[in-house]
């Protein structure tokens, strides 16, 4: 197993590498209080690299430290520490994880850094580990696939993970489109990714997870690739997303054509071009058009509208990404329907003209569940506030994250 972690500390710029290592033999073991080798002091500027080793003891397990100083600037406000940790086990043997885990606090404290700011990752056997910078580089240029699966958990404790199981039939149906092998059948990935979580001790964020074809000679073709790798990183979110309108812009970078636009990839960078032409026009997201003129998406969420007949209209998703979050609005708005509130619920082709003179517009996707939109490019949508839909939508999504049914939340075993 390889969990990375980066620290952010004020001080002087330092760039440290932890590798904890385990022989082929032996059982588990504490991990022991790290003592200084060559007697070399981290917090000297004047040092340029460094070793510490906890002795074995009564294991021949042991923790190694290598420092390596760059200096800039000669007093930078604040130092990086890129800090990967390495766990290998030899010939099937492995170790708890909370040993290393402990491990990390114990050599943290030795140097006393402050602003902590760790992100965990979990790589497995078959999995390539890598840091959260470099991503995907080490595999093939061309392919990769990057879900994301809402984390949450509610303050009755309830922990799960919310629409994995629908998140991985689309990352699955993504991989065979992308021609990239599975390191390991669907109820594996499950396991993996739940116990990823449960090491992550994160109670509340996000599980994000990539498949590549793995290691490879960074030419375009995937055949110099060794193994498929699978890759998970556990963020978490100090707090949950707001029912808060925003506007949009129409985007004038090219939409994606079609055989891309309905899989899920790395592909991100017409998505990015996007977001960033709405952030430069004071915009929270470009709404894309497809190649008929009919309303598309927006670059990493769906779009819906509720008309001035209560009719709820998503456009259709033969042409865009199918969204798991969109999918589940579809499912839990028959409630509205019930009710009066809705008079039907559709998935059509939705013009620019039928979209902005509709009474709400909304976004849809796991990182903001339901946003509504307040104005398209120069135009108010409805009465220029947050619509009752969306908020009731908004409500229902998370009560479903909290209360929902065993198909949408799957417990993680911490």
């Amino acid at each position: 197993m390889v969990i990375g972690e980066r620290l952010l500390v004020p001080q002087r710029s330092l760039s440290l590498r932890i590798r904890v290592s385990a022989p082929r033999v032996g059982p588990s073991v504490e991990p022991v209080e790290p003592q200084m080798r060559q007697g070399k002091d981290p917090s000297n500027p004047s040092i340029h690299g460094g070793e510490w080793e906890a002795p074995p003891l009564k294991s021949k397990y042991f923790f190694k430290r290598r420092v390596h100083q760059r200096y800039s600037l000669k007093n930078p406000p604040h130092r990086l520490i890129d800090w990967p940790l390495e766990v290998c086990s030899g010939h099937g043997h492995s170790f708890p994880i909370s040993h290393v885990t402990c491990g990390i606090r114990t050599l943290d404290r030795t140097l006393g850094f402050d602003h902590l700011n760790i992100s965990v990752q979990v790589s497995f056997p078959q999995t390539t580990p890598i840091d959260s910078e470099r991503k995907l580089l080490r595999g093939s240029q061309s392919s990769g696939q990057i879900p994301t699966s809402r984390l949450f958990f509610s303050s009755l404790l309830l922990r799960h993970l919310y629409e994995l199981d629908q998140h991985l039939d689309r990352f699955l149906k993504s991989a065979s489109m992308a021609k990239i092998q599975l390191p390991f059948d669907q109820p594996t990935i499950k396991n993996i990714l739940t116990q990823t979580v449960a090491v992550s001790k994160c109670m509340q964020g996000s599980l994000r997870y990539w498949l590549s074809p793995g290691p490879g000679d960074f030419q375009l073709s995937p055949s110099g690739c060794l193994n498929p790798a699978l890759y998970a990183i556990v963020i978490e979110a100090p707090s949950l997303p707001v029912c808060s309108g925003d506007k949009v812009v129409t985007s004038t970078i090219p939409m994606k054509p079609l055989q891309f636009a309905v899989m899920k990839n790395v592909n991100y960078l017409p998505n990015a071009l996007s977001k960033m032409q709405a952030e430069e026009n004071g915009a929270f997201a470009a709404i894309w058009l497809d190649d008929e003129g009919f309303i598309a998406e927006g670059p990493n969420m769906n779009v819906a509208f509720v008309t001035k007949d209560r009719e709820l209209i998503m456009p259709r998703f033969d042409k865009i990404l199918s969204g798991c979050t969109a999918k589940r609005v579809l499912v839990l708005a028959e409630e509205l329907l019930a009710d009066g509130r809705l008079s039907a619920i559709n998935t059509r082709n939705v013009t620019v003209q039928e979209g902005k003179a509709a009474n709400e517009m909304m976004l849809i996707g796991s990182g903001i569940l339901v946003k509504p939109v307040l104005q398209w490019d120069e135009h108010p949508i409805g009465s220029g506030k947050e619509g009752p839909v969306a908020q009731a939508l908004f409500k229902l999504i998370l009560d479903d994250m909290k209360y929902g049914p065993p198909t949408v939340r799957i417990p993680v075993p911490y």
